[in-house]
């Protein structure tokens, strides 16, 4: 039978405590990484929480505008048809007045014509 000699079990042993040591060095620096991950968990909520009454704000603010929007709309529409009425008035008031303005012109063209002869 082959004896492993004495400084093989030193360095075996060495080897077996620093990978021991790693072990719980990393066992530690993952306890801290979960307790970081909570921490950022809630501060993530509150940003959630933050951005979704931005986005309520937002949505509020559309709505009022769409409703100015349609006031304002239905509002121009109305002013609009009044407009075409008032006009459409005013012409028919003064549809005879190319007639009255060509009747006197010929009125005074007679006149003309009778008084050079």
């Amino acid at each position: 039978m082959i004896q492993a000699p004495a400084w093989w079990f030193g360095v075996s042993g060495a080897f077996f405590l620093v990978g021991l040591l790693f072990y719980l060095v990393l066992v530690i620096l993952l306890l801290q990484l979960v307790g970081l991950i909570r921490d950022l968990s809630q501060k993530v909520d509150t940003l959630t929480g933050k951005m979704n009454g931005l986005t309520d704000r937002v949505n509020s603010l559309v709505d009022e505008v769409k409703r100015t929007t349609t006031s304002v709309g239905a509002d121009a529409r109305g002013i609009t048809s009044n407009i075409h009425a008032l006009t459409g008035k005013a012409s028919q008031q003064i549809d005879w007045l190319p007639m009255a303005i060509s009747l006197i012109g010929t009125v005074f063209q007679l006149a003309r014509a009778r008084k050079s002869r």
